[in-house]
């Protein structure tokens, strides 16, 4: 008889042990799927970027059609009293259509290249050179130096810019104005949504304008900026601002 009672209490002691630990496993499973749905709902590590991000990087890409993949590679040379002076040309690809020259003071130096020597005859003094290399075609003057004395050069480390040409944005603007909804296939922008552009100088002054009208009340997001502008003539390099705008 005692024996039974003494199993018996023995059985009650393991169901509630049972009973508790069944109820920890629930609460320390109700603590976790508390903590992941807080993460989900409030910090989301997983969420999407929203459609006007995306839209804003969908007209940011478009416009890299519009910039140049320039190269500026530093020379020294030796020194010298003439105007006009040969050098190794340091391109594969040495089209003059491609390349300009400037001096140590960031003035543009007239250029020709010679196909059969390799060298480019550069009107300019000095000592210190800079000579670029486009991937796009960029307006080229002419010049009065096609030959001078050969002087030995010394090329330093090239660095790669990635500039808007003024001519392009002249181009675009163009596009935009005349043929907006060509420019946004062309772009792969969503015929149901918009975009504008504009272009400021460091002075905050507009140098281009390309807008169309906005529906009153529409959620617009936008995004702003640094670029460099190269100009066609001087091929001086200017600092700007750029403000995309979606809806």
């Amino acid at each position: 008889m005692r024996r039974n009672k003494r199993k018996k209490r023995e059985e009650s002691k393991k169901n509630k042990r049972g009973a508790a630990t069944h109820v920890e496993i629930i609460i320390s499973f109700s603590i976790f799927f508390v903590f992941v749905l807080f993460l989900l709902t409030y910090m989301n590590p997983v969420k999407p970027p929203g459609i006007s991000k995306v839209l804003l990087d969908v007209v940011e890409q478009g416009l890299d059609h519009y910039t140049a993949k320039i190269i500026e590679i530093p020379v020294s040379v030796s020194p010298s009293v003439a105007g006009c002076f040969q050098i190794e040309c340091p391109f594969t690809d040495c089209e003059e259509d491609h390349i300009f020259v400037k001096d140590e003071n960031e003035n543009i130096c007239d250029f020709s290249y010679s196909l059969m020597t390799g060298n480019l005859s550069i009107q300019g003094t000095g000592q210190f050179f800079y000579i670029y290399y486009s991937d796009k075609n960029i307006t080229y003057p002419g010049s009065t130096c096609s030959a001078g004395i050969s002087r030995s050069s010394e090329f330093s480390v090239p660095k790669l810019q990635t500039l808007y040409l003024y001519s392009e944005l002249e181009k675009l603007s163009l596009i935009y104005n005349n043929s907006y909804e060509g420019l946004k296939s062309q772009f792969g922008f969503p015929k149901a949504s918009d975009f504008a552009i504009r272009v400021y100088d460091k002075d905050n002054k507009l140098m281009f304008a390309m807008n169309i009208t906005k529906p009153k009340g529409v959620a617009v997001k936008a995004r702003d900026m640094p670029i460099t502008i190269l100009k066609d003539d001087t091929k001086e390099k200017i600092k700007c601002s750029m403000n995309i705008q979606v809806w």
